[in-house]
């Protein structure tokens, strides 16, 4: 009957001993030389002899090397969120509102600075009135049609351009009489009428809005546009509108809120036009 091998262990340090180690002649845990081996019991008695607990063995794989896995297992956070990022990291996240408003403030700069501001001046109409010649020498005057300034042959009728009604040809010693003219009718002021009365933009950066002028009345509206905030550009400032006529107004560099004022002398009334920035 075969007896049962019984385990050795290192005389120094109490490490189990195995192949490797009596292949090296020495502890691979400690490098005490082996010596002499001992059974378990004299390992529990030898630690005792040193008043320390038998320590653990660690395990020695085929090459000879000792491995934990505790050593090399990935950590992992129990009961815990994982660490924050650096401080410097979320520094730079703190400063970027800072530069996103330093962008906007130097883009405006930019818009305005390069922008131009000269005056709009509205284009004038101009009528020129030529003297025409009677045909057969024929006493009296006639006036021509603003823009024409032939003069018809002796004993000839002159054909009239196109949108101006034919001119009869007066006889001798007949001075000619013009036609009726279309007049406003007395008594009716210009009034004021404007497409919008109120602006509300979610951020105001050289915002730019237009808006009509109309004279819903009679006469001539001449009218004025101004506003309580001087950095506004509005084109145009002025104009000149028969009843009915319509102008288009453009206001641009808007940075913040303000009001426009449509105004004009003798009109019946006054318009106010309120720039909300939200």
């Amino acid at each position: 009957m075969q007896s049962t091998p019984t385990a050795r262990f290192c005389g120094n340090c109490g490490v189990q001993l195995f192949g490797p180690a009596f292949a090296a002649g020495q502890c691979l845990s400690c490098g005490f030389p082996i010596t002499d081996t001992v059974s378990a019991a004299e390992a529990q008695s030898i630690a005792k002899h040193f008043h320390q607990a038998t320590p653990a063995t660690v395990p020695i794989s085929e090459a000879g090397m000792g491995t934990d896995e505790r050593l090399t297992a990935p950590a992992t956070y129990i009961g815990g969120a994982p660490p924050k990022p650096p401080k410097r990291r979320r520094g730079l996240w703190l400063l970027f509102p800072f530069f996103l408003i330093a962008f906007l403030l130097l883009f405006s700069w930019w818009h305005i600075t390069h922008t131009d501001t000269t005056a709009y001046t509205p284009p004038t109409a101009t009528f020129t009135s030529v003297p025409a010649t009677m045909p057969g020498g024929a006493g009296g005057t006639a006036t021509a049609v603003p823009g024409t300034s032939a003069t018809p042959p002796p004993g000839t009728t002159a054909t009239p351009a196109k949108g101006t009604p034919p001119a009869s040809t007066p006889a001798p010693g007949v001075t000619p009489t013009t036609g009726p003219t279309a007049t406003p009718v007395p008594g009716a002021p210009p009034t004021i009428a404007v497409s919008q009365t109120t602006f509300s933009q979610l951020l105001c950066v050289a915002t730019t809005i237009t808006f009509t002028v109309t004279n819903s009345g009679g006469g001539v509206l001449n009218y004025h546009v101004t506003s309580t905030n001087t950095l506004y550009r509005i084109r145009p400032t002025t104009g000149s509108l028969h009843a009915g006529q319509t102008d288009t107004v453009t206001v641009s560099g808007i940075l913040t809120g303000g009001t426009i004022t449509v105004s004009a002398p003798g009109a019946t009334n006054t318009q106010t036009i309120t720039l909300k920035c939200l």
